[in-house]
């Protein structure tokens, strides 16, 4: 029996192995919504220099959903090569552009999955986001800074803040915002051509 590399490490909060970077964002975005990758996010930071996380969340979510923001980085490493300048969707100047970041699932989830952090060029581009996080640091480097967070986050010990977390907070919350528009417009364009 022949082993399945697990490229994007997913199997250790979905379960399965991904054999793309779109079917990485199907995953993801089907697992958690993008307002709860933010507020886990924003959680862990927040737990770092006072009480912990472990008295208020469950600290397994909190791990799976550093796992996925792992998988989401080497997303950001495979697909930032796809950044063209001159790209620009004929869909973002549509006024029913709202459809293009929510949850496909949840119609409800509208105001709590706008993408706040990123600018108008970013929106258009979302993979303009993933090749600016690539450029800045290696993958390394920046599994390294999540790892930190979470480990920091689930210590019994309170933590002087040192690092620029707000900068950390930034940063992923515009990975996950771009991750989620790419993954919405891939869906939203794939049940476009199964209708025609």
């Amino acid at each position: 029996m022949q082993k399945v590399k697990d490229k994007f490490k997913t199997y250790c909060w979905r379960g399965e192995i991904a054999n793309s970077a779109h079917e990485v964002l199907a995953m993801a975005f089907d697992t958690y919504s993008a307002k709860n990758l933010k507020d886990m996010l924003r959680i862990a930071i927040r737990s770092i220099p006072k009480q912990k996380v472990a008295f208020q969340h469950a600290p397994m979510l909190l791990i799976d959903g550093m796992n996925l923001l792992c998988s989401l980085v080497d997303v950001a490493y495979a697909l930032s090569n796809k950044y063209n300048k001159s790209f620009y969707p004929p869909y973002a100047e549509s006024p029913k552009v709202e459809s293009l970041f929510h949850n496909y699932k949840d119609e409800a989830s509208l105001w709590d999955n706008l993408p706040g952090m990123l600018s108008l060029e970013e929106f258009h581009n979302p993979y303009w986001v993933f090749k600016h996080f690539c450029r800045k640091a290696n993958k390394k480097k920046r599994k390294a800074d999540l790892e930190a967070i979470w480990t920091k986050a689930l210590s019994k010990h309170t933590e002087i803040i040192e690092e620029d977390y707000l900068g950390l907070y930034i940063r992923y919350v515009k990975l996950i915002e771009a991750a989620q528009l790419i993954n919405n417009r891939q869906h939203k364009k794939h049940s476009n051509c199964q209708n025609v």
